[in-house]
Parts: structure tokens; C-alpha cells; sequence
């Protein structure tokens, strides 16, 4: 099997605790009865994952308690609600929110334990490693390993109002990363800031738009608190570019931290999210061929 580890990454250890690891045995699921996992591009931002239950069954199935043990998170992911009922040949999606990663353990075991009940009075507890339906766990780990070893040394966060201004005769958005350096040890560059579903960077050369901006800031775990600004335009004028955003304010920034290199997505928050649709708006009504 391919290990899934991260090599070139100097992986910073948040807590010295066991991680709970994904229980080796197998208690088989009811005949017709099957389970996979999933995440939604919906699901991205605030980590969350789906467990869907399938009942191949020809009777409802009641659920009353469903969890992710998998070895790539350092807890269990529990779903919340008390109980749902599966119609016969129904999916249902259970959505977990996921704990921190576990960044020590090489070749993940993700498990998904569901307590069920039936008509027939059968009832029971089923373990099944689960089925990666889009085989997002690998990249997930990747994402969430790079994260925890950017924010082992720098806060990165996108909370104050977005601008309107001009950049040589050219309306921009000028969007605030704040860094809040953790004061401890290493440092994390950042290299550029990509386009997302929605938006696209601005060359501060040009005022025009491109579709990467070079950013060269780096930033050391002992450095005072800082502001990176990022110019943006629009990248969609059309009218489906905000009613069916699910990504578009969270801004993909390709960073380095130690020997790894990779693209950290910072969400901004609900309060820029709305300020980003509402300039993006202004701006595609305003613009020439907008």
C-alpha cells in the first residue's frame, strides 16, 4: 500500500495525548446494508464529512448513533442527532464534523460505526471500513497536515471589512490577511495568492487581472502581528457567479513551511463573505463588459 505520509513536512505535534486510532476488527453491517463517506464542496470550510448509509434492505432501518474512527483524525467524529429512519432502498448522510488530524500515523484506517435497529426487531452495533467514495481522504490529509504545520507558526485569518479602491485608473477589492505569528520557532512563506470560483487576483503592476499574484512575504513564528493586503476583481459576472457560490471567499494561497510546499485555503469570514458578494455586484454593474 502507497503511504499517504507527508515526507518533506516537518509536522509540528499540537498535543502529546494517544490519537484514537481506528479499531482493527470488524463487526459486519446488515445484509444489504452498506456504507461510504464523502465530502461536499459545501462540507470543505467548515470540515465536515459525510457518512452515508445505504438500506438495500426491503425494511426501514433506524439509526441511532453513527461515528468516523479513522487513524487520520486525532478523536472520533460523531454525528449529533439522536436517530434517523432509512427507508428501503434509501441513502441518508450523516454529517460529522472532523476533529484535528493526526499527522504521525503513515497509512490512515478510516472506520465508520453505526448503531441500528429494524422492524424485525433485529438490533446491533456495525463496524465496516468504509468506502472513500471520491477518494478524498488522501487529499484531505494533505491539506489538513499543511495547515496544522502553517498555524504551528502563524494565525492567518480574513475578518476585517473588504475595499473598493482604485489601482492605477482600475477598480480592486483589496481584501486584509491578517498573520498573528505564534512566537515559537520556523517561519511559513507565502508565495502567491491564486484565483478562486468567483474571484481573481490583481497585478499591482498592471491593476489588471491575472491569474496568480506574487505575494514573496514571509513570515517567522517570532515576527509582531501583520497585515498582507490582497487585491482582487472579479472573476464572474454572470448571475449564477454568487447564488451558487460555495468557495469563492475562501482564498487559495500557496505557501512554504520547512521543505513542504502547498496551497492553504484561508475562509474568510461571514461577515467579508456577505462584503465580497455585495463589491463583486457593484463592481460587474459598474465595470465595462461586466
Amino acid at each position: 500500500m502507497r503511504r499517504a505520509g507527508l515526507p518533506m513536512l516537518a509536522f509540528v505535534l499540537l498535543a502529546s495525548g494517544c490519537s484514537t486510532a481506528a479499531p482493527e476488527a470488524s463487526t459486519a453491517a446488515p445484509p444489504g446494508v452498506s456504507v461510504s463517506m464523502y465530502q461536499t464542496r459545501t462540507d470543505v470550510a467548515p470540515r465536515r464529512l459525510e457518512l452515508a448509509i445505504q438500506n438495500g434492505t426491503d425494511d426501514p432501518l433506524r439509526i441511532t448513533g453513527a461515528r468516523l474512527l479513522s487513524s487520520q483524525f486525532a478523536a472520533a467524529a460523531e454525528w449529533q442527532k439522536a436517530s434517523t429512519t432509512i427507508p428501503p432502498g434509501a441513502t441518508v448522510d450523516l454529517p460529522v464534523q472532523l476533529p484535528d488530524p493526526d499527522c504521525t500515523i503513515d497509512d490512515p484506517v478510516h472506520t465508520v460505526e453505526f448503531d441500528y435497529e429494524s422492524d424485525d426487531g433485529m438490533s446491533g452495533t456495525a463496524r465496516v471500513i468504509a468506502d472513500d467514495r471520491l477518494d478524498r481522504m488522501p487529499a484531505l490529509r494533505l491539506e489538513d497536515c499543511l495547515q496544522q504545520s502553517v498555524t504551528a507558526v502563524v494565525e492567518l485569518t480574513i475578518s476585517d471589512p473588504p475595499r473598493r479602491v482604485q489601482l492605477l485608473g482600475h477598480p480592486v477589492i483589496e481584501v486584509d490577511l491578517r498573520a498573528v505569528p505564534t512566537g515559537g520557532e520556523g517561519s511559513v512563506i507565502l508565495d502567491q495568492l491564486a484565483s478562486t470560483t468567483l474571484l481573481t487576483p490583481i497585478d499591482p503592476a498592471t491593476g489588471l487581472p491575472a491569474p496568480t499574484a506574487a505575494l514573496g512575504v514571509t513570515i517567522a513564528a517570532g515576527d509582531a502581528p501583520s497585515v498582507v493586503t490582497l487585491l482582487l476583481a472579479p472573476g464572474r459576472c454572470d448571475p449564477h457567479a454568487i447564488a451558487e457560490d460555495k468557495r469563492g471567499t475562501i482564498m487559495p494561497i500557496d505557501v512554504r513551511v520547512g521543505q513542504a510546499t502547498g496551497r492553504l485555503s484561508v475562509p474568510s469570514s461571514d461577515a467579508v463573505r456577505g462584503a465580497l458578494y455585495a463589491l463583486v455586484t457593484e463592481l460587474c454593474a459598474t465595470t465595462p463588459g461586466g
